[in-house]
């Protein structure tokens, strides 16, 4: 089954394999919609988490916060390497971040950035 199947523009060919059951799992079940990270939270990025997942990501914004300094999100984002977009979305909490993102924030911050793991 090719990737491109699950994003065919729906036919009558397509309804009647749905009908059968023979789509692939992606035109049947679609894929949840995660909360966003601040949803998580009660005040983003000022109050912890109880999500620790969340409060990871809320970690990892205070940090971009502090490294920012006086450098506005655009001029960030362009030293970076990332959307500007993605990078604005981060801080407010509104998506969860993939691993190139943080990855090239860190490069072009020069800093680590991901908070580390403690242990119960």
């Amino acid at each position: 089954m090719s990737v491109r199947s699950c994003w065919e523009k729906p036919t009558r060919r397509l309804w009647l394999r749905r009908i059968l059951g023979l789509l692939p799992y992606c035109q049947v079940m679609p894929r949840p919609k995660r909360p966003s990270p601040a949803s998580l939270c009660d005040d983003w990025p000022n109050a912890v988490c109880t999500d620790p997942a969340a409060e990871k990501v809320r970690l990892l914004a205070v940090r971009v916060l502090a490294a920012m300094g006086t450098l506005s999100q655009r001029t960030v984002a362009t030293k970076a390497d990332v959307d500007y977009s993605a990078l604005s979305d981060l801080l407010a909490g509104r998506s969860w971040p993939d691993s190139r993102t943080i990855a090239n924030l860190e490069v072009g911050l020069n800093r680590a950035l991901w908070p580390p793991h403690k242990r119960a």
